[in-house]
């Protein structure tokens, strides 16, 4: 028999709740001065990698969300059965959300992609070379960490930049890809800060 739950996508201050449920395409649910941005699912939840249409609705809300307010991204996955969980998840973990909130404030994710290509053929993207540009790349970013990938030739990294700054940080990375023209830099976002929090619920 299936069950309802109560999908959390991220949370936001209490003050950002102007925010509104249609235009989020969530539900609110507030304690103190925190905000759960929730969605009504059939469990058993489907895998990730089985509905996309049910990620790709789970992102938007968050991207909609991070355009207006300061957002503390959840991963895939976690469910609740009713409200009042919810509401005991933001009052157990109201410090560690408000630390997250603050670490993100008026901040967004960016990743950067490094390929080195030579002659038409991949090549292993010099190490010297990859922590040069994350270096310099990271000087403009309140926080910064390598990301793992599944091809050792690539390297990627993630960035928390100011939103104000984030025309600097794409000029450049252009400004860096210039001087090294064997290297495909691919940078993607801006991103709700998801490599920046770890709340557990």
């Amino acid at each position: 028999m299936a069950r309802s739950g109560l999908h959390l996508l991220g949370v936001i201050r209490g003050e950002s709740s102007e925010l509104s449920p249609e235009a989020l395409d969530a539900e609110l649910i507030r304690h103190a001065d925190l905000v759960a941005l929730v969605r009504a699912v059939t469990l058993p939840l489907p895998a990730p990698e089985t509905d996309a249409a049910a990620v790709q609705a789970h992102h938007h809300t968050l991207d909609v969300a991070m355009r207006h307010v300061s957002v503390v991204p959840m991963p895939w996955g976690v469910v609740f059965s009713g409200p009042p969980e919810v509401t005991r998840f933001l009052e157990h973990q109201q410090g560690a959300l408000a630390e997250a909130l603050t670490l993100v404030d008026d901040h967004w994710e960016f990743r950067l992609h490094i390929d080195m290509v030579e002659g038409g053929v991949e090549q292993i993207v010099p190490t010297d070379i990859a922590t040069k540009l994350y270096s310099e790349l990271r000087r403009m970013a309140r926080a910064a960490v390598p990301l793992p990938v599944e091809d050792a030739r690539r390297f990627s990294a993630a960035f928390l930049v100011q939103r104000v700054r984030s025309r600097d940080f794409m000029d450049r990375m252009d400004e860096l890809g210039g001087l090294h023209p064997l290297l495909s830099l691919d940078l993607t976002g801006p991103w709700p800060p998801y490599d920046f929090v770890r709340v557990t619920p």
